[in-house]
């Protein structure tokens, strides 16, 4: 009825809740993390903006936020290159989802490379785009990773609710399917390397 309610007891048996009117209107909190993005989100990111097009929903502050966004795109040029230096850092941008990215930086840390995610980016510390460029086509020329393996490098795999009681071999396995995408990444490197990324 629009109201909020107080939970005073649960009778799991009876599948039977005791509640009573809330007395301060308070928001609820909830716990958990944010989900992962897709790679279709991202592509659809890249597509905005190498496009000229303004999606009718926008309203006028959103249409001002996009116009935005596509001047700092052209600006880098990123539509001609997945690399951007950045003083001593480099720049991977992929447009493809968490997965993939977690992945590749997963890869490149397991190299000795300081590589991490950063919204829609892997940013590798004190790195030139050459180097990065030379380690990328290493990678792609020994093929698509082994996913547990990969995920054994990771020195905490702990995620999910029970993870903290699984072996160590189950942990990677679990790991590698939840957070990896190895061949994806793979193809993703290969078009970067190729100069025919997105």
């Amino acid at each position: 009825g629009g109201q909020r309610w107080r939970a005073l007891t649960v009778d799991d048996h009876q599948r039977l809740v005791t509640v009573e009117a809330a007395s301060t209107a308070q928001k609820p909190k909830f716990s958990g993390s944010v989900g992962q993005v897709h790679d279709r989100i991202r592509q659809e990111m890249y597509r905005l903006y190498c496009s000229d097009a303004v999606p009718g929903f926008l309203d006028p502050n959103a249409q001002t936020l996009l116009q935005q966004t596509r001047s700092t795109f052209a600006a880098y040029e990123l539509a001609q290159t997945a690399l951007l230096e950045q003083d001593q850092d480099t720049l991977l941008f992929c447009w493809q989802g968490d997965k993939v990215l977690n992945t590749i930086a997963v890869q490149l840390a397991a190299r000795g490379l300081k590589a991490y995610r950063d919204s829609i980016a892997i940013v590798v510390r004190k790195t030139s785009a050459s180097a990065l460029m030379m380690h990328l086509g290493e990678l792609v020329d020994a093929g698509p990773a082994d996913g547990p393996e990969l995920a054994a490098t990771i020195s905490n795999k702990t995620i999910d609710k029970y993870d903290s009681f699984l072996t160590p071999e189950l942990l990677c396995h679990n790991y590698a399917e939840s957070q990896l995408d190895v061949q994806k990444a793979w193809e993703t490197l290969r078009h970067i390397v190729d100069g025919t990324a997105t």
